[in-house]
């Protein structure tokens, strides 16, 4: 099983884009949430914050192994989120090269350390998907 929380930096001009990408999600949040077990997702959050100008979008998810990738997905609601991921994201942002304050390894991702879960979730989990 991967934990990750992940950031990533809005293209500059998109930011009204991003939004309403992030308005569509939580809209059409039932398309969403069908699409999570293809993925093998149990579990999905978007985070937002600016900062020196730029709109940043964070992932936190909880994701088992062998999983479909979003790409690959055939529904309406990922080819939309792949198309404004396209437009909105950009690709060329190391936050090593802007984030000084930290020490990252030229990505994006915040190092997991623990989780902490009630037996009984993480026992449901550990089903959920299975394969």
């Amino acid at each position: 099983m991967k934990t990750e929380f992940t950031k990533f930096r809005v293209k500059k001009g998109k930011e009204e884009r991003a939004e309403e990408w992030m308005s569509q999600l939580s809209v059409r949040q039932d398309e969403c949430v069908q699409t999570l077990s293809r993925e093998k997702m149990l579990f999905e959050s978007v985070f937002k914050f600016y900062k020196d100008g730029y709109l940043f979008l964070s992932w936190f998810s909880v994701q088992k192994d062998n999983h479909e990738r979003v790409e690959s997905s055939d529904f309406d609601i990922d080819k939309l989120y792949l198309k404004y991921w396209k437009e909105c994201i950009d690709t060329s942002y190391a936050a090593d090269d802007h984030d000084h304050d930290h020490d990252h390894d030229h990505d994006h991702d915040h190092e997991h350390v623990v989780s902490f879960v009630p037996n009984e979730i993480n026992n449901q989990l550990q089903r959920l998907y299975s394969s």
